[in-house]
């Protein structure tokens, strides 16, 4: 792709963000240029200075100077001519924004004393997080190879490390900035979760072996939560609802020890491609993609009769995606269209946990997004545990301290997680099935803890019992038949008097009472002394 097609792409994506058509960085990732990272880059830095640019093009009248160029490729052009190279393009694209560089430095020198530089990404502190995809390694193969590229390993014993395991005797959770002070070419493993390393902030892995061949995955530690704190057991049936672009869905094939089946949707083709391919370099050949839209989906399907834990992370406002240029775009968004858009948001989630609740032998359901407003965290929680009577919450992750609000009644049991824990923000409830002697109310949190999987085959085993039930009292209506018509052939067999009856004979009397009497008092003595099942 030449350079000028280059910048036209970045200058599409961000028209497309301004049209609320996708996100910035799912719109790099569905664009046709290979060259993604370096196309996000640039779409990124240009909408970092987007209100300065804002300022130089309105003082020099430009949509007056330039009518044909889109607003996008404004924006992405003057960025590398004032802020960023300088235009690497030749031809008539440079040609349009060459001939007036002059006024536009001019204008620059004019605005940049009234505006503030942008201000640093809070995402440039986040530290590097990766999972270990035990699919294809383990987590003592990786960390012996970082240490032999220099790496200095803090710790290698995951959850269980010093100081998770100190506050885990005392009965305490684990602080969350127990891993945020590492320094460069050190690496240490996640208190909190399994198999998940950080590095320090702007550690690039994205060319290392262990990511390219499968070994490692790039994601966030909070995006690992939602899968870890489902953890279904090896060979179940499993439906991730959401489930492009594929971190969670690995995750959770890599869990299960890339047995049973996990179903993954998706309702758009392109991002089930980018899942697809995820699968494929992770080596999880037990996930299934499907284009199709979850709450469309048959729960009474054979397929998915027997599903018992189902991740339900639907699209929202990503307002804890520190690293998302959502907040430069939507700069000028009032609060009343806010509130509308968080409704319509809320009102598809609360859908799309509903219909997760409602197949038929699903024991665990996992609930998360990457925002921080209350209207699709907390209050769609509320909104289900209020229509779901039958379902009830565990305490989510009990060793991560930072909870749900306070004034929910939920909120305990639910996990929050902000930028200042190191990781993006994020949130997630676990419901699951109430068991027959569970009497908690509806809306308060369960006393089971969430690491306790043994009732996750409850709904299969009271439907195998039913089954079973049903087969024996089927087993029973064919034997007292066969007993009918026997006894009816039998009694055809016997003479017959005068009258048409039986014969009353004291040697045919004798023969109907032994085959017949005395199982009758069997039947009738086993009835009596049957003991009274509660």
């Amino acid at each position: 792709m030449s350079v000028a097609r280059f910048y036209r792409e970045a200058g599409d994506v961000i028209d497309k963000a301004f049209a609320k058509e996708g996100s910035v960085k799912n719109l790099c990732l569905s664009s046709r240029c290979r060259r993604k990272k370096q196309l996000y880059a640039l779409v990124c830095q240009s909408l970092k200075h987007r209100r300065q640019i804002d300022a130089i093009l309105d003082k020099v009248n430009w949509t007056q100077l330039s009518p044909d160029m889109g607003a996008g490729l404004s924006l992405v052009l003057t960025h590398d001519l004032l802020f960023g190279p300088g235009v690497q393009c030749g031809g008539t694209l440079k040609e349009s924004i060459m001939e007036h560089e002059s006024i536009l430095k001019q204008a620059y020198e004019q605005v940049k004393e009234s505006l503030d530089l942008p201000p640093a990404s809070t995402s440039q502190g986040l530290l590097r997080y990766c999972r270990v995809n035990t699919i294809r390694s383990t987590l003592s193969d990786v960390l012996l190879q970082f240490k032999d590229e220099g790496y200095s390993v803090l710790s290698e014993a995951g959850p269980a490390s010093c100081i998770s395991r100190e506050c885990k005797s005392r009965g305490e959770p684990t602080p969350t900035s127990s891993v945020t002070a590492i320094q460069a070419m050190q690496c240490v493993a996640d208190p909190h979760l399994d198999n998940v390393l950080a590095f320090p902030a702007g550690t690039d892995l994205h060319a290392h072996p262990l990511y390219t061949n499968g070994q490692l995955i790039l994601q966030q530690k909070s995006s690992c939560m939602s899968a870890a704190e489902l953890h279904p057991p090896a060979g179940a049936n499993v439906i991730d609802a959401c489930a492009a672009p594929g971190n969670k869905t690995t995750h959770l094939a890599s869990l299960m020890n890339n047995s049973g089946r996990v179903h993954a949707f998706d309702i758009n083709p392109k991002r089930l491609n980018i899942l697809t391919n995820a699968c494929r370099i992770a080596g999880a050949t037990c996930v299934v993609p499907k284009v199709q839209n979850f709450l469309k989906v048959d729960t009474e399907c054979a397929e998915y009769r027997d599903v018992t834990h189902i991740l339900v992370d639907p699209s929202c406002s990503g307002s804890g995606m520190v690293d998302r240029l959502d907040h430069l775009i939507d700069s000028d968004v009032d609060k009343a269209e806010l509130a509308s858009r968080l409704a319509n948001l809320a009102s598809f989630q609360q859908r799309a946990v509903l219909k997760a609740l409602s197949f038929p032998c699903v024991t665990d359901v996992v609930y998360s997004t990457c925002s921080i407003h209350s209207e699709e965290n907390e209050d769609v929680v509320t909104a289900v545990l209020r229509k779901s009577p039958g379902f009830t919450l565990v305490r989510a992750l009990p060793q991560w301290p930072r909870r749900g609000l306070e004034h929910y009644d939920c909120g305990d049991c639910c996990v929050r997680v902000s930028p200042e824990d190191g990781t993006s923000g994020f949130f997630l409830a676990h419901f699951r099935r109430r068991s027959s002697d569970d009497e908690l109310p509806a809306a308060s949190c369960g006393t089971t803890d969430s690491r306790d999987s043994s009732k996750f085959t409850s709904c299969q085993s009271k439907q195998r019992h039913a089954v079973k039930r049903s087969h024996s009292s089927l087993v029973r209506s064919a034997s007292s038949q066969s007993m009918d018509s026997k006894r009816s052939k039998q009694a055809a067999s016997m003479p017959r008097s005068d009258h048409g009856g039986v014969s009353s004979s004291s040697k045919d009397r004798h023969v109907l009472k032994s085959k017949f009497g005395s199982k009758k008092r069997k039947r009738s003595t086993k009835h009596v002394h049957r003991p009274v099942t509660s």
